[in-house]
């Protein structure tokens, strides 16, 4: 026979508890990995990436990546940069553009087709008429870019 003493789970205070598990065995339990995947349809969805730093020589990357071969979605990707002057580094697939702080649309969307394997982006400016401006209090410069074609 086994007896046990089992004290209230910590975090249960406003839910009740109407059982225990109790694993048994006649061997030791041994950790194990799994691989989880995880199968969903894509969502139209906006992440923003918002950066800030002051002037300092560096290079700061966004890395994402997917192995989604499912319906395709077109991504639109947010900017927000605070900047002044200086260049700003825009990649896509390990290859870089850069481009003046103070970019316009058009040499925003230039730019990124000018990357192989981008045939056909939409850039918009959110806030302001470049790439990028000084934090006012309320905002900095930001702009949109949808991958149309790939």
């Amino acid at each position: 026979s086994i007896t046990m003493d089992i004290d209230v789970p910590k975090g249960s205070v406003h839910v009740p508890i109407n059982g225990y598990r109790v694993d048994y065995s006649l061997e030791e339990f041994r950790k194990e990995k799994q691989r989880v995947s995880l199968v969903c349809s894509p969502m139209s969805e906006v992440q923003v990436v918002t950066t800030h730093a002051t002037d300092i020589n560096e290079v700061q990357l966004v890395v994402i990546d997917s192995s989604y071969e499912g319906d395709e979605v077109k991504e639109v990707q947010r900017v927000d940069c605070d900047a002044s002057g200086g260049t700003l580094g825009l990649s896509f697939k390990d290859q870089f553009v850069y481009l003046p702080y103070d970019a316009s649309s058009q040499q925003i969307k230039e730019a990124l087709e000018s990357i192989e394997s981008v045939l056909s982006v939409a850039v918009s400016m959110n806030s302001g008429t470049t790439a990028c401006r000084p934090f006012d209090g309320h905002s900095a410069g930001s702009f949109s870019v949808t991958f149309e074609s790939m």
